[in-house]
């Protein structure tokens, strides 16, 4: 559960093909090259009109981000970016609740998930 105006890391508890073994604790390492990143969340108990926002950030800094009125109490957001990285760089998704109730993240893998490719 994502409390009222916080920000959170998006949990990913299940990995699925982890080549190379890039994928920590929710975070992305894929090393030197350029890395297509894509995110989705799906969510309840969001407030009608209220921000809910997803990003991506590298090394802790935000690189991409969406944000918009929820559109119901059920809504999901998605995010795709490319970028270079360099060895040691880390990649994370954060979800934003901007409303006045909490709102959970569902944890369904076809609806919410966190990948990366690297070349």
């Amino acid at each position: 559960m994502v409390s009222p105006s916080t920000q959170a890391i998006v949990s990913f508890p299940n990995v699925g093909a982890n080549r190379g073994d890039k994928f920590h604790n929710n975070t992305y390492a894929p090393g030197q090259g350029i890395s297509k990143i894509t995110s989705s969340v799906v969510l309840s108990g969001c407030t009608a009109g209220s921000t809910i926002s997803l990003a991506i950030f590298r090394n802790g800094v935000q690189l991409s981000g969406i944000s918009r009125p929820a559109i119901a109490t059920s809504d999901s957001l998605s995010l795709s970016m490319e970028d270079e990285s360099s060895p040691g760089d880390y990649y994370q998704a954060f979800f934003y609740n901007g409303g006045s109730s909490q709102i959970a993240i569902g944890n369904d893998t076809t609806l919410t998930f966190f990948t990366g490719t690297c070349s």
